[in-house]
């Protein structure tokens, strides 16, 4: 009886240890695929400003928050009050820089989409608009002359100065 246990379990072995290739590593996840299988990302450390009706104004209209993630690579969050909640269109989340030679927007970095309907959005794992390079917490809240914009087509509903 003891015989037939040890040889499956000797089969069993070497079947397991044949299976294993040398080349099996972790593939670590592109910044698209962190964003989707990880919604719930567990931040580390946060940077929270208020979004008001524009940048010369004191009306305020909601808040983002900037979350350090575990890797050390940037979250955002957007809740925006009920005002700007009623159209039940998505509205765009950006991170813009002026070209001080054109006097342009410069679309910096993509930040996804705020529901009107619940006045919230997330994206985890900031990229680059021209990359899909993430975008380190450290390097994000020390930006100056950046803006965070909140746009429902062209027209701007929502931003703040980074500072």
């Amino acid at each position: 009886m003891k015989k037939p246990i040890m040889s499956l379990l000797l089969l069993v072995s070497t079947v397991m240890a044949i299976s294993c290739n040398k080349n099996d590593s972790v593939v670590e996840p592109t910044a698209a695929q962190e964003e989707i299988s990880a919604p719930g990302a567990v931040a580390t450390e946060s940077k929270q400003q208020s979004l008001f009706a524009n940048s010369s104004s004191s009306t305020e209209t909601g808040y983002f928050k900037i979350n350090k993630l575990e890797n050390g690579n940037a979250a955002v969050e957007v809740i925006l009050d009920e005002s700007l909640s009623a159209s039940g269109s998505k509205l765009k989340v950006q991170l813009v820089a002026i070209d001080g030679d054109t006097n342009e927007d410069e679309v910096f970095a993509d930040l996804g989409e705020v529901s009107s309907a619940t006045g919230a959005g997330s994206k985890n794992a900031v990229t680059l608009a021209t990359a899909d390079t993430p975008i380190k917490y450290d390097d994000l809240i020390t930006m100056q002359g950046f803006r965070i914009r909140v746009t429902d087509g062209s027209k701007v509903v929502s931003e703040a100065v980074m500072m």
